[in-house]
């Protein structure tokens, strides 16, 4: 659920192993290629760039980061 200016966003990492490496999100899948999710929905999906397909990374191991303002979280599924 987001406010009427609020937006959350998405970027993919990999699994980092050492804490105080640099957490570069995967190219392609950053904050800044993520389409802002806005409103109130159980349903929305991520997308980057306009694409939601996540094939080209199946069987990775991957973790992701969320950046929200003005908005609530209330679920994930992946």
């Amino acid at each position: 659920k987001t406010t009427r200016n609020g937006w959350i966003r998405v970027e993919l990492i990999d699994p980092f192993l050492y804490p105080s490496a640099p957490l570069e999100p995967l190219k392609g899948y950053s904050f800044d290629d993520c389409d802002p999710i806005r409103g109130d929905s159980m349903e929305e999906q991520v997308s980057w760039n306009g694409s939601t397909d996540l094939s080209e990374l199946k069987g990775r191991s991957l973790c992701i980061r969320i950046r929200l303002t003005g908005a609530e979280i209330f679920a994930v599924s992946v």
